[in-house]
């Protein structure tokens, strides 16, 4: 996904997985992708929170790029969802979304057999001096709850909090 500004500070609260999925009835009529490079004939509706341009798809011994043909792109998850329960595409969800309609058919998972890497999940913020108990009880509350959650991913063991443009290091304690 894009990163955080290099002055905010970034909190790794979880890694979510995301399915690339479709409803039946679009399969119906569109076909089910077989292969990694079948999704490039498909319209897509992707999120604009995460960066869908270098999707890779690791499978069966393989890792393939594919490239998707967004119809639409939007930063509202539950519309994205109702449109791709609704076949107006093949959607790139969360996988806490999907998980009852996986089961109860309603929505179909592509490729199943391929995986994409996990999504992170942050509490982003300015500075810690001035943060409010508000806001510091909140994302205390998000850290607990993304570690009970079982459809969610611990963030990686290095340090959770840090500068947002610091991929490899722990943040500075110095405010600006």
């Amino acid at each position: 996904s894009k990163q955080p500004a290099e002055n905010l500070i970034a909190r790794a609260l979880a890694e979510i997985d995301f399915h690339l999925v479709a409803a039946p009835a679009y399969l119906a009529e569109h076909g089910m992708p077989t292969a990694p490079q079948d999704l490039a004939q498909h319209q897509a509706i992707l999120p604009s929170y995460t960066d869908v341009s270098g999707l890779t798809l690791q499978g069966r011994g393989e890792k393939h790029a594919v490239h998707l043909q967004a119809a639409i792109h939007s930063n509202n998850t539950q519309m994205l969802y109702q449109l791709v329960c609704a076949g107006a595409g093949i959607g790139y969800l969360p996988e806490w979304l999907l998980r009852a309609d996986l089961q109860t058919g309603r929505l179909r998972r592509l490729l199943p057999d391929y995986r994409t890497a996990p999504v992170p999940f942050y509490a982003v913020y300015t500075q810690r001096k001035l943060l409010s108990a508000k806001v510091r009880s909140f994302i205390d509350f998000m850290v607990e709850k993304a570690a009970s959650d079982a459809s969610l991913q611990s963030p990686p063991s290095r340090s959770t909090e840090r500068r947002a443009g610091s991929l490899n290091s722990q943040e500075t304690t110095s405010e600006a």
